[in-house]
């Protein structure tokens, strides 16, 4: 977020521990993210949000099936 000429970490994106790879039941892994932040730059500061979108990029993992 920003406030006036300063700015801080308050924007966050939560996500399931099952997209961490290295769980042998992961489901999928963050790849990349993004910080929404260009109206910071633009225009009047008073007519937009003192806050960012924050988004992730999300891949699936593919499963594995055991066989008996």
């Amino acid at each position: 977020h920003r406030r006036r000429a300063f700015g801080d970490v308050l924007d966050h994106v939560l996500v399931s521990s099952a997209l961490f790879p290295w769980r042998a039941d992961a489901r999928g892994r963050v790849i990349a993210h993004r910080v929404h932040d260009a109206h910071f730059a633009a225009g009047d500061p008073a007519l937009s949000s003192d806050h960012a979108a924050v988004s992730v990029t999300i891949e699936p993992l593919k499963r594995v099936e055991k066989l008996a």
